[in-house]
């Protein structure tokens, strides 16, 4: 097993206006350059921006922009109001979410679907997904919301190996452009109190998302996406113990393969490669135990379990140790996975639940 290159970054945190957590009233600025190693995406470099109540309506600004060695390409544009922590633990009558998101991999790896999905079949393609939604919600207790909304997704395969795994495929459009437009309904009981690094309470999500066939479109799919999550203080408030038990399931089994949910990479299975498990369902298991360190920064070590149904019996494990660096608005996580097949890097934005 190769032990990857240590990771480096840089955080510059620039609050320009103080700010109650309770209620986030007042004006926020962050402004968050990167400089940082990662396995699955190489030395990367970008910029965060985050806004609150910028327009007094209790509002966010989230912008990403971020490039790397290993060709990630990622732009992303947020706007929610309420925002996500001024309506956490509260009834509300409205709130909307919109997000604009970009991420091209040049090198992305293919290893094979549900069974055929062997670490020996690696090659290398580009992807290129964007995807646009909206989603509108109402939280009708404080505990408990109901979403609808849509999303648009376009993602496009391209640069494959000739008379490999991808290009051989029975679906022409595995290597093509898919086009899907998905209305989504969602299900939230919440009991945390606060979004950002939740330290107690319970949340089930349950959303069902399906897109039919449009004209303008060339993908119809339905999917359900269950997640558990428990947060258990113990000592302190400052430690906790959480976990989360998450179910993702795409119907009918001939989709291209652009539309499976993946395991593998930094926000499913930690130290497992980026997609590394594709297929129709996944279940995953997350524990973690999160302490604190000094001042804003803290730690985490925990497991990843993962299976994707090929075959239902054979699991996943990684090992993972992690750092936080916590703001007022967000989280910055940086984590290693260990695992059978090697040893992966990972830095992002929030908690990975």
């Amino acid at each position: 097993m190769n032990i990857k290159l240590a990771f480096l970054f840089v955080m510059l945190y620039f609050p320009v206006y103080s700010q109650n957590m309770d209620t986030l009233s007042t004006r926020e600025f962050n402004i968050f350059p990167i400089l940082t190693y990662d396995s699955d995406t190489g030395l990367g470099y970008g910029l965060k921006l985050y806004l609150v109540n910028y327009l007094r309506s209790y509002e966010s600004f989230d912008v990403i922009a971020f490039n790397s060695s290993k060709g990630e390409r990622w732009y992303a544009f947020n706007f929610s109001t309420l925002e996500k922590e001024i309506r956490q633990g509260k009834e509300y009558n409205l709130a909307a979410d919109v997000s604009f998101d970009y991420d091209k991999w040049i090198k992305c790896h293919f290893y094979g679907t549900n069974k055929e999905a062997k670490l020996n079949n690696d090659e290398i393609y580009t992807k290129t997904p964007f995807e646009a939604s909206i989603l509108i919600s109402r939280g009708f207790t404080n505990k408990i919301a109901v979403s609808v909304g849509s999303k648009f997704k376009n993602i496009k395969n391209s640069n494959y190996k000739p008379n490999g795994l991808l290009s051989s495929s029975s679906n022409p459009l595995d290597y093509q452009t898919v086009k899907a437009l998905a209305f989504i309904l969602g299900f939230k009981y919440d009991s945390r109190k606060s979004f950002i690094n939740p330290k107690s309470g319970n949340v089930l999500e349950i959303t069902f998302e399906e897109a039919p066939k449009f004209s303008f479109t060339d993908s119809k799919y339905f999917k359900t996406v269950v997640s558990l999550a428990n947060y258990l203080p113990f000592f302190n408030e400052d430690f906790v113990i959480a976990n989360r038990l998450l179910y993702n399931n795409i119907t009918p089994v001939n989709l291209p393969v652009q539309l499976f949910p993946s395991l593998g990479g930094g926000s499913t299975l930690r130290g497992y490669n980026q997609d590394r498990l594709l297929g129709n369902a996944f279940i995953l298991l997350n524990n973690e135990l999160r302490f604190p360190i000094y001042k804003n920064f803290g730690g985490i070590g925990g497991v990843d379990i993962g299976n994707n149904f090929a075959p239902w019996d054979k699991f996943y494990l990684g090992f993972i140790l992690g750092l936080r660096f916590t703001l007022t608005t967000f989280i910055v996580r940086a984590d290693v996975g260990l695992s059978s097949e090697g040893t992966n890097i990972y830095l992002n934005f929030g908690q990975l639940f």
